[in-house]
């Protein structure tokens, strides 16, 4: 069985979706993807970086940093999945207070630049297939 997961267009509304607990993706370029959804043991937040995004020995720096960094980074965990997807990975209290906080540690660890929250643009959905571990 798919979940419908909606798309959105921008920071703005993909924040206030999940914020309400409601499964949302945001694509704030090509080939990067932040990820909301219910998972096995709750909440969890996903940054995936596809192919064509990431460069040879990023994700041996992003292992680095995270090691270095512990603890601002406890329980984000890491992984290149059989699709060459880079995905930081980050399982969610139930209060959303705190959201806001790891999406900008995502991008962080990522060394990627959140784009500005002012741009706005219409939301869209669509059923897309939910992310699987």
């Amino acid at each position: 069985m798919t979940d419908s997961i909606r798309i959105f267009d921008t920071m703005t509304a993909f924040m206030a979706s999940i914020a309400r607990h409601q499964a949302a993706r945001w694509s704030p370029q090509s080939g990067i993807e932040l990820v909301f959804q219910s998972g096995d043991h709750g909440y969890e937040l996903m940054l995936q970086i596809h192919p064509g995004k990431h460069y040879p020995g990023l994700y041996r720096r992003l292992l680095e940093r995270r090691y270095q960094q512990a603890a601002e980074y406890d329980g984000c965990h890491l992984c290149l999945n059989g699709s060459d997807v880079l995905i930081l990975w980050w399982p969610l209290p139930p209060a959303s207070d705190t959201y806001a906080q790891r999406v900008e540690q995502l991008f962080a660890l990522a060394e990627l630049t959140l784009p500005p929250v002012a741009t706005t643009r219409a939301q869209t959905e669509r059923n897309v297939p939910r992310f699987v571990r």
